[in-house]
């Protein structure tokens, strides 16, 4: 398998939102081409170093990362790394490397090759789908390690600039900002409300799930600490929040992941839902399958094809944030019979709990975002047809 890291074109010229990379490989979800995007600071850094994009063949005899410097790539061991979270390999790798380079890693959650796991990179910029965590787990690499200092070369740097000047005060009204204020958490309530946000794994309406304003955005914005914005971005919809299960800092719950872990659960607790997005970052996993993956227990559980012996206790009704929270955390670490069963998707779940196919809400493989074509139709064609 071939994985690769790739910028932009316009990653790190300042040229609005271009800031962004895709992590592409094929994925072992779906068995096809799996493909991730991601924002953050590293994108911009691969190109700072003079490279326009990172492929990675093979599989290593023991833990690696690679650093890159400026036109320079270095494997290095990871030994001493794996098996730390996301936090504490960036925290460790910057320490030995540069305090200012950007790190991308995987977390327990992609060394054990869950096939929901993710790359992480700044502690909440997740390069989350189509199960490229394990990926880098498979081929034994914990993490790339960037910093570069060269200037990113422009062909015409006045008529950019002209771009910018033209294009810059548009972009910041309207959507841009409500992302400046709420980040995606701005359209969650509204989404819910429309139903394009699915709820109660798909089986549900708005009335079943009224309270989403208590996980939405004002809710977020009340526990924010401050913004982190992706290299460049006017926007800025990344933030960090205060969480009550840690005395970390941790970036705030973005609308996938509302949805994953709120309507499709039918939980609106904010403490549960801040956890176990927290968990999912920290260990190096996808909140929208990971949510999802929850939702089609929680329905295991309503039907009567999950007992409370199959969950270690756990009491899986609607609603239950706590109880989803933990179980997302086993998903994480791949704990108990459970949680070892939904690390690699819901699709190969069913396999082990008869009759739960139809609960399943995944495509090829891999659990649908949260938007629901039935309000959206153009999404019924794109979901049966997009290869990921």
């Amino acid at each position: 398998n071939i994985l690769a890291f790739l910028p932009g074109l316009l990653t790190g010229t300042g040229s609005l939102v271009a800031s962004r990379f895709m992590v592409v490989a094929k994925s072992p979800l779906t068995g096809g081409i799996g493909d991730s995007n991601c924002g953050g600071h590293i994108g911009t850094e691969i190109k700072k170093a003079g490279f326009d994009g990172i492929y990675f063949t093979g599989i290593s005899e023991k833990p690696v990362y690679l650093y890159i410097t400026d036109n320079h790539a270095e494997l290095r061991d990871a030994e001493p790394y794996w098996g730390m979270t996301t936090y504490e390999t960036e925290d460790a790798l910057r320490e030995i490397t540069d305090p200012k380079a950007r790190v991308s890693a995987i977390g327990p959650a992609g060394e054990r090759k869950s096939l929901l796991a993710g790359i992480v990179t700044e502690r909440g910029n997740v390069a989350a789908r189509s199960s490229l965590g394990a990926v880098m787990g498979s081929k034994k690499l914990k993490a790339v390690v960037v910093k570069g200092s060269q200037e990113i070369p422009i062909a015409d740097k006045e008529a950019l600039k002209a771009v910018k000047a033209k294009y810059t005060p548009e972009f910041r009204e309207g959507m841009a900002k409500l992302l400046r204020d709420y980040g995606t958490a701005a359209f969650y309530e509204g989404s819910v409300e429309s139903a394009d946000a699915p709820i109660k794994n798909w089986g549900g309406v708005p009335s079943d799930y009224p309270n989403a304003a208590n996980c939405g955005g004002e809710a977020l914005k009340a526990i924010t600490i401050k913004k982190t914005p992706c290299t460049g971005c006017p926007a800025g919809c990344h933030r960090a929040v205060k969480a009550s299960h840690t005395d970390d800092v941790v970036k705030t719950v973005q609308y996938e992941s509302q949805g994953a872990f709120g309507s499709m659960c039918l939980v609106d607790d904010l403490d549960s839902m801040v956890k176990a997005n927290d968990y999912c970052n920290r260990y190096g996993v996808d909140t929208i399958s990971a949510g999802a993956a929850c939702a089609y227990a929680m329905e295991c559980f309503e039907k009567g094809l999950l007992t409370l012996e199959q969950t270690d206790g756990l009491d899986l009704t609607w609603g239950n944030g706590p109880a989803m929270a933990e179980l997302t955390r086993r998903i994480c670490m791949r704990e108990t019979w459970l949680g070892e069963l939904l690390a690699d998707g819901t699709l190969k779940a069913t396999e082990a709990i008869p009759g739960s196919f139809e609960f399943a809400m995944q495509i090829g493989g891999q659990e649908l975002p949260m938007h629901d074509q039935r309000l959206t139709y153009g999404l019924y064609s794109m979901y049966l047809t997009e290869p990921t």
